[in-house]
């Protein structure tokens, strides 16, 4: 049976990087889930100039709807 967060569909809206992370990477610890998503952010020039360009960068805590949107754009729905 799947968990309840499992079952909800994502809703684009502002997180903390914590609550992001867990979403994509469910099954790591939050120090390795934070590693595997920032290396994420690297991988792709195009995916790195826009999340730079919306004013986040590598240590932000809390990303904006805006934020999300460029995440889900290129990683698409965790």
């Amino acid at each position: 049976m799947k968990g309840k967060e499992m079952d909800s569909p994502f809703v684009c809206k502002s997180y903390t990087k914590d609550e992001l992370v867990k979403l994509y990477l469910p099954g790591y610890t939050l120090s390795t889930a934070l590693k595997k998503f920032n290396a994420w952010i690297g991988v792709s020039q195009k995916f790195r100039e826009a999340f730079y360009a919306s004013g986040a960068t590598l240590q932000t805590r809390i990303y904006t709807l805006e934020q999300v949107r460029i995440i889900v754009a290129h990683l698409g729905e965790p």
